[in-house]
């Protein structure tokens, strides 16, 4: 499926008016990284034990990673014998376990088959299965059912029309199928994103689906019965959009709440009842959201007060909002992250999973592809990498017509014996790698001063050292690495610059005392 972008509309203000919450709710950046390979990380849960599981690879074996209450690695694990295998979506258990689900090659050439591994609280591999389609499947959402088993959905790729399928696995809670459904949504070319049992003991899906010539595609919701069949599928349209994506369902005391990513109005909620019938729509317009064919698409995770909390990538970034139980925003931050996933914690802050490098100016040691992790106050607000947004909403009307579909079952099962190993990941604090048009070099020794800081554009840089340590050259770029200010002139003493004209937010000065470089961090606030 397609990326679609959007800019971010950072506007940074009340830079600590936070700061008795944030000493009662800790916040904290952390980077996982491998400086001679790549790490990724794609889904996060709250353990039962109070702190993290983060599932994604590490130099293509998948990899799971536990983290404390303060971000540090409490253990991290390879597991997996193929290259090219990850765990794209994590579950907890209810005797305190977790089940790891995602993908490893298969015998089709560049196919996949499905990958379970079920893990004890210390990491420990209970037990793992290989759950072959008969084509490459690719699984996207794991839940654990009312009867201790799991259901998984996904997507899975066809060599002729519809080109792809929804698949749909119920196992027990020993790994072993109850059943396995490959279902089409109006015989089109359907994905499925997200999957949730509902009270009524059935699942409630979405996902994307395509028609061509010309090409559209649209988001749908799909019911199952708990033995899954087909209840009713619903195709989920909007009159000035050729691209929709369902990203996440979840069901609310009076029906189902859908997100959606469109090409033209961003992210849209939508409320149905129980039947799938349009009761209300909203959409946040200051982005778009992001989904491959490949990568689980971003979740709408519910809050401890009735609302929501959901994060996804924006180019150049990630946003994350908090809305109440009937879609109002009630705060929305920009993050220096590619934002996947996030989850309330138990003090009622927020930890954010992402990765990185973003594009931008070149800000850690390492520009490797690497995992990194936000820990937020109540109200979205972090150490670093942080800064508010306002984002633009409003109501809309998503259309919803009834769509025939076609299911057959399908499915083998396999055990496996992964190889696991230690995945020696490396942590330092701050933000993600951001790569572009500068290098930054964080030092104690820095030969300069920027006051005050944050300011409102009107500020002075101060030479620690004046005289034979002068700053010879001066830059500040923007995040995305564009030259805002320029100068050669060598600074003896003090310098005023003024960018009150630049809008809010963070934004990077570079400064060469001879042969090196030095930079800080400098926040605009009107």
């Amino acid at each position: 499926m397609k990326a679609k972008y959007g800019i971010l509309a950072a506007c940074v203000f009340l830079y600590c008016f936070t700061a008795e919450l944030k000493a009662q709710q800790p916040t904290f950046t952390k980077v996982f990284y491998d400086p001679y390979g790549s790490a990724q990380g794609y889904s996060v849960i709250k353990t039962f034990d109070q702190n993290y599981l983060i599932a994604g690879e590490k130099d293509n074996k998948a990899l799971v990673l536990k983290v404390n209450t303060a971000g540090n690695i409490v253990w991290d694990t390879k597991i997996g014998s193929a290259d090219y295998t990850r765990f794209t979506c994590i579950s907890n258990t209810n005797d305190s376990c977790f089940m790891l689900c995602g993908s490893t090659p298969g015998s089709i050439l560049g196919g996949f088959n499905i990958f379970v591994v079920k893990i004890t609280s210390a990491g420990d591999t209970l037990w793992t299965r290989i759950l072959d389609m008969g084509n490459s499947a690719i699984p996207f959402d794991i839940q654990q059912t009312s009867d201790d088993g799991f259901v998984i959905a996904g997507s899975l790729s066809l060599a002729t029309a519809p080109y792809s399928k929804i698949v749909v696995v119920k196992l027990n809670n020993s790994g072993n199928i109850v059943w396995c459904n490959f279902l089409s949504a109006g015989n089109e070319t359907t994905y499925a994103s997200s999957i949730r049992q509902t009270s009524d003991g059935g699942f409630i899906l979405t996902g994307e689906m395509d028609t061509f010539s010309p090409f559209k595609s649209s988001g749908y919701l799909l019911k199952l019965t708990g033995s899954g069949t087909i209840s009713w599928v619903k195709k989920l349209t909007l009159s000035t959009s050729n691209y929709m994506a369902g990203f996440d369902v979840v069901e609310t005391p009076t029906g189902f709440l859908c997100q959606i990513s469109t090409a033209d109005k961003g992210i849209v909620l939508l409320k149905t009842n129980f039947s799938g019938d349009f009761m209300w729509g909203r959409n946040y317009q200051e982005y778009f959201g992001t989904m491959f064919n490949d990568l689980p698409a971003p979740k709408l995770n519910p809050s401890s007060d009735g609302g929501f909390i959901f994060a996804t990538t924006s180019w150049g970034g990630g946003p994350m909002i908090k809305i109440d139980s009937i879609g109002n925003i009630q705060w929305a931050q920009s993050l220096v992250i590619l934002s996947v996933d996030v989850v309330e914690s138990d003090d009622h802050g927020f930890l954010l999973l992402g990765n990185g490098p973003v594009p931008g100016v070149k800000m850690a040691p390492t520009d490797h592809p690497q995992i990194g992790i936000i820990k937020t106050d109540s109200l979205g607000n972090g150490l670093d990498c942080v800064m508010p947004m306002i984002v633009a909403s409003d109501t809309i009307t998503v259309y919803i017509t009834p769509v025939t579909s076609t299911i057959v079952s399908g499915g083998a099962l396999a055990t496996s014996h992964p190889v696991v190993t230690n995945a020696g990941l490396s942590t330092f604090e701050g933000c993600v790698a951001v790569t572009g048009g500068a290098g930054e070099k964080e030092s104690d020794d820095n030969l300069f001063k920027v006051n005050p800081n944050p300011s409102d554009g009107h500020f002075q840089i101060t030479a620690d050292q004046p005289g034979s340590q002068a700053v010879t050259s001066l830059k500040i770029f923007d995040v995305m690495g564009n030259t805002v200010y320029e100068s050669s002139t060598p600074m003896i003493n003090k310098t005023q610059i003024n960018l009150n004209s630049r809008p809010n937010g963070v934004y990077f000065i570079q400064a060469q005392v001879r042969n090196k470089k030095y930079s800080q961090k400098l926040l605009i606030c009107h």
